[in-house]
């Protein structure tokens, strides 16, 4: 499972990962309010550097990644 969202990243770059992220329904706290952060200060600095998105895709690919392993377990949250 990790590979596959590895490749994601691969073959789609992190602009294009990065650009999913605020369409992605997010049901950790913690994930939610980093991702609110860095949309926060795009919105502010009209961009983020290219490693603060970087860092962002990481965190968001690690939490589909958890989300995963859960749903692969049934203990994930779905909202609907």
């Amino acid at each position: 499972m990790a590979r596959r969202f590895l490749n994601f990243r691969r073959e789609f770059g992190v602009p294009r990962a990065y650009g999913i992220i605020a369409t992605t329904r997010i049901t950790d706290d913690r994930m939610l309010k980093l991702f609110a952060e860095a949309t926060d200060r795009e919105m502010r600095l009209g961009d983020l550097s290219a490693r603060a998105k970087v860092q962002t895709v990481e965190a968001f690919i690690s939490y589909l990644t958890k989300q995963a392993r859960a749903i692969a377990k049934g203990r994930a949250v779905l909202l609907t």
